[in-house]
């Protein structure tokens, strides 16, 4: 991964110089459209296997997403290919939780993490999110104010371009949409 222009760093270190392996270990995306697989939502979550089940239902009970699983099948709710057999929140919901079981990275992008989220699972995510963030680098792509607020600045794009960068707090009774 090289930047067009300019350089960049992680913990000071020029990402250039790093092994991809060693990048994508440090590094955890969540997409707006993210992909699932067929198989259950433990092999969804955790492809590894580093994650235990107990730590794979907490973190869907702190998201709110528990509700994924249908009564009685937990962790061995079957998921179709590309998640079909679940609403667009759903599938969100899953690939944030996978997202954040990432335990080696200390950088996470999410790229419209509540895309598709009612209101009060929102707010929870966005809590579960502003904890990890104290720890790690968050590179957040989003439309919605209550999501930009959990970063301390935010670059304004107008067609691609970044035309501004302002402290995030800045942005607030602009609206829920930014």
């Amino acid at each position: 991964m090289r930047p067009e222009k300019g350089r960049i760093l992680l913990d000071g270190v020029d990402i250039a110089a790093l092994d991809p392996d060693d990048l994508r270990w440090h590094v955890a995306t969540c997409p707006q459209n993210p992909p699932l697989y067929s198989g259950t939502l433990r092999q969804n979550l955790s492809f590894d296997g580093a994650a235990s089940d107990t730590v794979m239902l907490e973190l869907l009970t702190a998201l709110g997403a528990e509700r994924i699983m249908p009564p009685g099948m937990g962790l061995d709710f079957e998921i179709v290919e590309g998640g079909r057999n679940l609403s667009g929140g759903q599938r969100q919901m899953v690939a944030l939780a996978r997202t954040l079981l990432h335990s080696g990275a200390n950088v996470l992008i999410l790229d419209e993490p509540t895309a598709g989220l009612d209101d009060d699972t929102e707010r929870l995510v966005l809590q579960h999110v502003r904890r990890l963030a104290e720890e790690r680098t968050l590179i957040l792509i989003s439309h919605r104010l209550p999501a930009l607020l959990l970063t301390r600045h935010t670059a304004i794009l107008q067609r691609g371009r970044v035309t501004r960068v302002v402290p995030s707090v800045t942005l607030s009774g602009q609206g829920e949409r930014i």
